[in-house]
Order: structure tokens, then sequence, then C-alpha cells
């Protein structure tokens, strides 16, 4: 490539990921053109990884699917796949492993062996520990797509499931940055973010988040992370990161991964309608067009007219998910299933009762599912496999299952919320209410200018309303 190309493309990379600036290098650079030009021709990148002697099939790997949604300066909702790999650190001294999946070198992370990990946070961790595992990207044709790895302490080698855990944050392009520790399995990390992943983060944001583990208590499930500008406040980005391992061939290009930050990142600048030079537009623009979105962002934002109502009880909220988690864990499988799926075929009624799903109401739909819904209700609402599903299903706009009618499921949930403490049952009844109704009218009329909902909408509302015992809860502005 030549110098003043390969310059250019090195500054697009540093100001759309400012925190790898100051580490980019020339077979970054080519790794990114390469991986741009095959996602642009379609032609994908597989070639096999270079595995060391007796080493690559030894190790787990993750398949990760992250969602990210974000409501500030932008709204913007997408997920992404990338692959990790699970390797124990050395006691004294940092290991290499070459694994299915490329390299994972003590260079890209900043705690390379357990003396370290003890050094930085043995007094917090307040128990002795003597192994470490750290699930994490690796480095392939000199490149590593890196936003989050995982370490994972235990007592001893070989013990059934970790005592505490450490968040690696880091950037597109490989570099560690921060760690964030969980002292304890189920602590919530609340911090700083200490570095700025993209120009349109902070390094005086509030992070918060945790890990919850798969039924064995060792391999990593769902990873969570909420930005806000103020601690506690309401969040403008969640991540969600589940995790599954991979049981056929791995695939990484850790280039792609790159290249689809940057289309994203740029994308979203797009959309906000700022400055841009031509490869800035033309990359953008690629992102916008070739990359699938849930909500792209070059779309018009609208107004949600229930969030501050929902703001108010955000406080209130904390103290009921963890008894309505409690609470859907004493329920058998298939009802806890349908509590967790309520509120997407709940809203799938609504979107779908005129016959069509227009842009209004899916922009109402991806607000409320992200950002609502886990605030409110907790991340199983939004993120378990049974409201994945009914939340695919409602935004692909597929028809529902003609053996699961409304009337049947719809009976059964009201049953189990009637079946809820009263207080827990009003604060779900009181969100259901909200949410359906903020859906509903989310494409009506206009001011004064007409009904904000229609026949269909209001009957389909009142069928839920009986169905739930809505009536008898006041709206959750009172």
């Amino acid at each position: 490539m030549l110098a003043r190309n390969r310059n250019a493309l090195a500054k697009l990379l540093a100001q759309t990921f400012p925190a790898s600036a100051e580490q980019l290098d020339a077979s970054t650079v080519d790794a990114f053109v390469d991986a741009l030009m095959a996602v642009k021709t379609g032609r994908a990148q597989t070639k096999p990884v270079d595995q060391g002697p007796d080493q690559a099939d030894a190790h787990t790997v993750y398949q990760l699917r992250a969602t990210h949604a974000r409501r500030h300066p932008i709204a913007s909702v997408f997920t992404g796949t990338t692959e990790a790999v699970r390797v124990p650190l050395g006691q004294h001294e940092p290991l290499t492993w070459a694994t299915s999946i490329g390299l994972v070198s003590p260079e890209d992370h900043l705690l390379p062996t357990v003396d370290a990990v003890r050094e930085r946070f043995g007094p917090r961790i307040g128990r002795a520990f003597d192994h470490v595992e750290v699930v994490t990207p690796a480095r392939y044709a000199f490149t590593r797509f890196a936003p989050m790895a995982i370490y994972l302490g235990y007592e001893h080698e070989g013990d059934p499931r970790p005592i505490f855990y450490v968040f690696e944050a880091g950037t597109a392009t490989g570099q560690p940055k921060v760690l964030y520790l969980g002292a304890t399995l189920d602590a919530i990390v609340e911090e700083r973010s200490g570095y700025e992943p993209t120009p349109l983060s902070s390094a005086d944001n509030w992070y918060s988040g945790g890990l919850r583990f798969a039924a064995n208590g060792n391999d990593p499930e769902v990873l969570f992370m909420r930005a806000s500008r103020e601690r506690e406040g309401e969040p403008h980005l969640r991540l969600h990161v589940e995790y599954s391992i991979l049981a056929g061939e791995a695939k990484p290009v850790p280039a792609e991964g790159i290249v689809e930050a940057a289309m994203r990142m740029l994308a979203v600048q797009r959309g906000m309608k700022l400055d841009q030079n031509l490869v800035e537009r033309l990359v953008g623009e690629a992102g916008l067009s070739l990359l699938d979105w849930v909500d792209r962002p070059d779309q018009a934002a609208e107004p949600h007219r229930h969030v501050e109502e929902l703001a108010h009880h955000t406080l209130d909220a904390t103290k009921w998910i963890g008894v309505l988690d409690q609470f859907a864990a004493s329920l058998p499988a298939a009802e806890r299933e349908l509590l967790h799926a309520s509120i997407p075929l709940l809203l799938d009624l609504v979107v779908q009762v005129d016959g069509q799903f227009d842009r209004l109401e899916r922009i109402e739909v991806d607000w409320v599912m992200n950002f609502e819904v886990p605030a409110q209700l907790g991340e199983a609402f939004r993120f378990s496999p049974a409201a994945e599903r009914a939340y695919s299903v409602l935004v692909a706009n597929l028809p529902r299952e003609a053996e699961s009618p409304a009337e049947v499921w719809l009976e059964s949930l009201g049953r189990i919320v009637a079946s809820m403490p009263p207080g827990l049952a009003g604060h779900y009844r009181r969100f259901v209410g909200s949410v359906c109704r903020s859906t509903a009218e989310s494409s009506g009329g206009l001011l004064w200018f007409g009904s904000p909902t229609s026949e269909q909408e209001r009957a389909v509302l009142e069928q839920i309303d009986a169905a739930l015992g809505l009536a008898g809860d006041p709206p959750m502005s009172e």
C-alpha cells in the first residue's frame, strides 16, 4: 500500500477509535484494508489459523453475540458476533498460547500472570486464590478485535466454579485499557469508564454491569454493561453479550471486527450529520447499506413520551427486579419462559392489530425492549432465550404460531401475574400498561389532530387490561 494511503487510513482509525491512536501499526492498517474490501465485495476471509503443536484444540472457544443499544446522541441498535478463547495464566511467568482462533500473548493483557492479579486486586478480593483463567479474543494475522476480556479467579486449579471476575475493557484494534473488578460472582461493577473507546464516549462516563454464568457455574453466559453520564443515571448505552461454547470450526478474522466497528461508528456519525471527509463518508455509507441494523442511526429520532415517568420509577425498579427474578425462578419452566417473553408478546399484539408494523412503532418497540425493559424488569425480560425468540419474531414481523393463540397465553399470563406478591404485581402491571399504551400511541395522531390510537388498538389494549388486571393499578406517573 502506498505510504500516503496507509497514513490516511491510520488517521481514520485513530479518529474513529481514539484510545488506539498511539498503537496503530502498518500491519493493522493493511489488515483493515483487506477486511474492508472483503466486506464490500462479499468475500469471506476464512484462512486457516496457524495452530501451535498440541495446543490449538485444548482450549474452549466461545461465540459472542453482542447487542449494542445506544440512545444518545442518536438512537442505534445492532447485534454483532465474534469469538473468544479460554486459557490459563502462568503463575509467575507470562505464557503464550497458540489456539484455534489465534495467538493469546501476554502483551495483549494488563494482567499477564496470577501474581499480577494478586498484586493489583488481592486486597480487594480478600481471599486466597492460586489459579486464574482469561476468556479473551485472540490475535490473528497481526490484528486483534478486543473490546472486552474476562479474567476468572479460582481458589485452586480444577475447582468447579470461580470466586471472582475481572473485566478488561479494550479497543476495537486490540489494546487492553482498563480493569474493573467483581470481587464476588454476583458483584455489580460500578466505576468510571477511564478511557474513550469511541469519539462518542467519555472517560468520565459511569459503567455498571456484571456477569452471569451458565448452569455449570463455570462458563460465562451473559455479560451486561451500561454506560451513563452520572452514577446510577439513566443509561445512554447498553451492552449485552451472550457467550455460547462453539462446537464447530471457528473462522476468526479480527480485522473484520475492526472494519465492522469502524463502519458502525462512522455510520452513527453520518446519522448525526457531523462533518466527515470523503473516506469517512464512504465508510459510513457502506456501514448503513451493508450491515444489519435493528435501529438505523440515520433515521430521524422520535420523542418517547413515557421516558420521564419510567425514569422516575427506576430506583424503585431496582428493588423489584431482584424480587421478580426470585419469583420467576420459582415458576415451572414453561410459565417462567412465558413471563420472560411477555413484553415482546404483548407488544406484538399491539403493533399487529391494525395489520402493519410501521417505522414509528418499530422505533418505540426498540426503545422499550432495549432500554426500558432491562431497567424496569431486568435483563432476563429482554435477553433470556424465551424473550429473545419472541423479540426476534416481533421485529421480523412474522406471523404467530397457530397453536399459541393470544387468548390462551394471555389467560396463562394473567394467572401468573395474579399469583405475584401484591407490590410486585403492581410494578409489573404499571410497566405493561405504560409501554403498551406508548407503543399504541407511537404512530397515532399528532397533538390534537386525530386520536393517538386506532379503534383496533384500543380494543387490544382493553383485552390486555382485562387479562392482566391492569385496570386496578394506577398509571406509572402517579
